[in-house]
């Protein structure tokens, strides 16, 4: 068991551990897309109710970060999407 294992299962009280490398994986394949948690909960074979309290997890010990939407701005005569972070 790695150091990182320990420590989420320390922190969430986590039974299966195995899940969340599992999962890191197929996050880090996916960086720079859209999240999509019930696509995500099938490739990693968990629930959608225990993906996103691992990702709440993750989010809090700073494995992962999710970038947000911004807002619509009007520019030209058209709406554009901007990132914030």
């Amino acid at each position: 068991m790695t150091m990182l294992q320990r420590d989420i299962r320390d922190l969430a009280n986590i039974a299966d551990v195995t899940a969340v490398p599992r999962l890191l994986s197929v996050v880090a394949a996916r960086a720079g897309g859209l999240l999509n948690f019930a696509d995500l909960s099938r490739s990693v074979a968990l629930p959608q109710t225990t993906l996103k309290r691992y990702f709440a997890l993750l989010e809090g010990t700073l494995l992962v970060q999710l970038l947000r939407p911004g807002r619509e701005i009007w520019a030209n005569g058209s709406f554009r999407l901007r990132r914030f972070t």
